[in-house]
């Protein structure tokens, strides 16, 4: 890419470097055209395809309603608690301990 000062609309401008075209992704493979619409990822996926999750009733009221959050974080809490208690109140021997197996799987 080049830049310069265009004096007359008083704007930096800038062009593509000669015979190059866009920068594009690496997971998007090169069709010759710079049409998102015929871009595609990994070589199959279309570039502009979308999925639209609350298109299911039952999705979108889940993602709608407050106590589904609160659930999720309620129980996530529980468990939190639980990985703590094991870990102060547990055994000492790590391959048998709740809380130190836990910590190391997902360290």
């Amino acid at each position: 890419m080049s830049s310069g000062y265009d004096e007359q609309r008083g704007a930096v401008t800038t062009k593509p470097a000669a015979g190059g075209s866009a920068a594009r992704s690496a997971l998007t493979a090169p069709t010759g055209n710079l049409d998102p619409r015929q871009e595609r990822f990994l070589g199959i996926i279309p570039a502009d395809w979308r999925l639209d999750l609350t298109r299911w009733p039952l999705v979108r009221n889940l993602l709608r309603s407050r106590w589904s959050s609160f659930t999720l974080f309620v129980l996530t809490w529980v468990g939190f608690v639980l990985i703590l208690m094991a870990g102060v109140w547990g055994t000492t021997v790590g391959n048998h301990s709740f809380g130190i197996v836990f910590v190391w799987i997902f360290w």
